[in-house]
C-alpha cells in the first residue's frame, strides 16, 4: 500500500492512500482520499492525492488507479476530473446518503 497523510501542525486532516490489487488485478491500485471540513477546496487534496498515485506507480508498479465516489459528491467528482480520472460506470442506488440512497460513480485513471 502507499499511503500519505496531511498535517496542519500536530493535527491529521487528511489522508490519501493506493492499494494494489490481488493476482491479476496487481496493476490496479484502488485509490482513496480523505480530508477533513475546513481543509477542502485549497489545493491539499490534490497535492496529496498526486503524490499518493507517483508513490503508488514508483513502489507498487501500478498501471492503473480505480476509484468510487457517490454521485452527489461534486466536488470531490471535479478534483478527480482534474486529476485525469475518467467516469466508465454507474452503480444505481449503491450508497446510502442522507437518509436516501444515491448512484456509485466508477472512475479510472491510466499511469
Amino acid at each position: 500500500m502507499a499511503k500519505l497523510f496531511a498535517f496542519d501542525g500536530d493535527k491529521m486532516v487528511g489522508n490519501c492512500d493506493v492499494k494494489k490489487g490481488l493476482y491479476r488485478s496487481a496493476h490496479v491500485g484502488v485509490f482513496g482520499l480523505v480530508l477533513k471540513n475546513g481543509y477542502r477546496n485549497d489545493g491539499i487534496g490534490r497535492q496529496i492525492a498526486e503524490a499518493t498515485i507517483k508513490l503508488a506507480q514508483e513502489r507498487l508498479g501500478v498501471r492503473m488507479v480505480e476509484l468510487h465516489v457517490y454521485s452527489e459528491n461534486e466536488p470531490a467528482r471535479n478534483l478527480y476530473r482534474k486529476l485525469g480520472f475518467v467516469e466508465c460506470g454507474v452503480l444505481p442506488e449503491a450508497i446510502e446518503y442522507r437518509g436516501r440512497m444515491v448512484d456509485q460513480i466508477h472512475m479510472y485513471k491510466r499511469l
